[in-house]
């Protein structure tokens, strides 16, 4: 069933359309009207859209009609159509608030966050007593990486509704993207009280405790009760597998069969002792490390109370229309890639003259929008005093495992300067620089660092997640290329590459490359059941 709203004009309307009817003297196009809305609520598309285009045909100036009009062709997978109709409702009558709100879930839906976001501000603004306006505003928010907006409306939403689980759901997300993940843990919970059944705060508290607080029979549990659950989306059998391989990894006795999963140890700078080939993760790079391959999942509907919230296929953000409350069908909202959140899969009834609304730019536009790393290209330093340099050094890296980052910076810097070709020491003060947050003295030490050995695959590796963590995307890219052309069978560099491709330069097709490729490498990867979740969305 739709949401139905309350609206002055739509309830005028329908009450003149009863009275017409009433009266047996119905014109043809309120009479088409009122039968596209009920076929609407029936959910009989099609057969809306045939009467709701005849009623836009004699009521051309009737922006109800148009809303309607605009809802058949939405629910029929015709963006293009639907987004048209919502706009002329909204050029005819500005203030029809039920317009705002559905081309605002349409654009949600379809990737323009930017105009979604305008959208719902403006419904909001009218209707600022209605939950779901601000959980969608919240969402758009979201992936426009405004997070202290995004929490800010999902509370409000909260405010006025503190049984929403999506509005609970979406601060567990913001917490995923803080990295605070006890307390999205508790969010997700909070969304699980209030809808027990609500199926992406359940795949969320899974691919939290698994991936992240490495909790894994609490992860199995939220798997088996995500499949549990009635209404199966096309993403089952992808879970089904993550859940059978984490069964055998933590069943005893199919211990030998399972695939081991590595555990990432805490970084350590390096010492003279300690081989200079040490391989640390992008966590142990920087704090503010590169996101893991899968985020958590969202489901944008805001008012879903039903075992349907899990259905696939169904738009991410329903549209409204006028009158009578009414359950809505929820949609199920994998946030893997984030470039592709709100993808209806295959289906689509648009016919060969029908374009998609643009959802983001070209990859060469998208790329063209990162700004470039300005290279020092230093020369390769002569040897100085290694002896004394040593010392320095030593102390340096006490003071660096002690989490003394200003001392340790202080002692490397002292130890480059008695021996200037000291490729260690250029690299642990690329670690400690940018532990202390220092990004553009990382940037410096790496260089240097590969400056004296060209091919330390761990520096090339660590300056290309530095690249990334400034944002210098192209940069990163290429970096991580040339590592690859050395080290093709490097899976973390694999990994690195795909998430660049899936999220800033919104080229699925290279990620999937990168992600299977990576996948074959290192099958027990923690990451492994993300990354296969990821292609299994994709």
């Amino acid at each position: 069933m739709l949401i139905i709203k309350n609206s002055a004009a739509h309830a005028f309307l329908s009450l003149l359309l009863l009275t017409l009817v009433l009266a047996g003297c119905t014109p043809r196009g309120p009479r088409a009207l009122l039968d596209g809305k009920k076929l609407l609520e029936q959910e009989r598309y099609p057969e809306a859209t045939e009467k709701l285009q005849l009623a836009t045909q004699l009521m051309n100036t009737n922006a109800v009609a148009w809303n309607y009009l605009g809802l058949a062709y939405h629910h029929s997978g015709l963006s293009t159509n639907a987004e048209y109709a919502y706009s002329k409702a909204l050029a005819l009558d500005r203030d029809l608030v039920e317009a705002k709100f559905n081309l605002g879930c349409l654009r949600l839906e379809t990737g323009q966050f930017e105009p979604a976001k305008n959208a719902l501000m403006a419904y909001t603004a009218l209707r600022g007593n209605a939950p779901e306006g601000w959980v969608r505003l919240g969402t758009a928010e979201y992936h426009l990486e405004e997070i202290a907006a995004a929490e800010k409306s999902f509370i409000e939403a909260l405010h006025l509704d503190n049984k929403n689980a999506e509005a609970w759901n979406g601060l567990g997300l913001i917490q995923v993207q803080r990295r605070d993940f006890n307390q999205a843990t508790q969010f997700f919970t909070n969304a699980l009280i209030v809808q027990a059944d609500f199926a992406p705060a359940l795949l969320n508290l899974a691919i939290v405790n698994q991936s992240y607080l490495n909790n894994r029979a609490v992860a199995l549990q939220k798997y088996r009760e995500y499949l549990a659950l009635p209404n199966r989306t096309e993403k089952w059998e992808a879970v089904n597998e993550i859940a059978q391989s984490l069964e055998e990894e933590l069943n005893p006795q199919s211990t030998a069969a399972a695939v081991p999963a590595t555990r990432t140890e805490p970084a350590r700078p390096e010492t003279r002792t300690e081989s200079a080939r040490r391989n640390p993760e992008p966590e142990q790079i920087a704090r503010s490390s590169p996101e893991p391959v899968a985020k958590p999942a969202r489901d944008s509907s805001a008012s879903s109370r039903s075992a349907n919230v899990v259905r696939a296929e169904t738009p991410a953000t329903k549209p409204s229309v006028a009158k009578e409350e009414s359950k809505e069908k929820g949609g199920f909202l994998h946030q893997i890639n984030p470039m592709n959140l709100f993808r209806r899969g295959s289906k689509s009834n648009e016919t060969a003259d029908q374009t998609k609304p643009a959802r983001s730019a070209a990859s060469s536009e998208v790329a063209s929008g990162f700004p470039r790393y300005q290279y020092r290209n230093p020369p390769k330093p002569a040897t100085g005093d290694s002896s004394a340099a040593e010392t320095v050094f030593n102390q340096g890296s006490r003071a660096h495992q002690a989490g003394r980052l200003a001392e340790a910076v202080q002692s490397y810097e002292n130890a480059i300067r008695l021996d200037p070709a000291f490729f260690q020491a250029y690299y642990n003060l690329a670690l400690a620089a940018a532990a202390n947050g220092n990004l553009s003295q990382a940037l410096t030490a790496y260089e240097t660092a590969l400056a004296i050995r060209p091919d330390s695959l761990d520096a090339r590796y660590n300056f290309a997640v530095m690249l990334k963590q400034a944002n210098y995307i192209l940069d990163a890219e290429k970096q991580l290329e040339n590592l690859l052309t050395d080290h093709p069978n490097e899976a973390r560099a694999h990994i690195a590459l795909a998430n660049i491709f899936a999220r800033q330069l919104r080229q699925p097709a290279k990620a999937r490359e990168h992600y299977t490729k990576a996948l074959e490498l290192d099958p027990g990867s923690p990451q492994a059941p993300a990354i296969r979740y990821w292609l299994s969305s994709h």
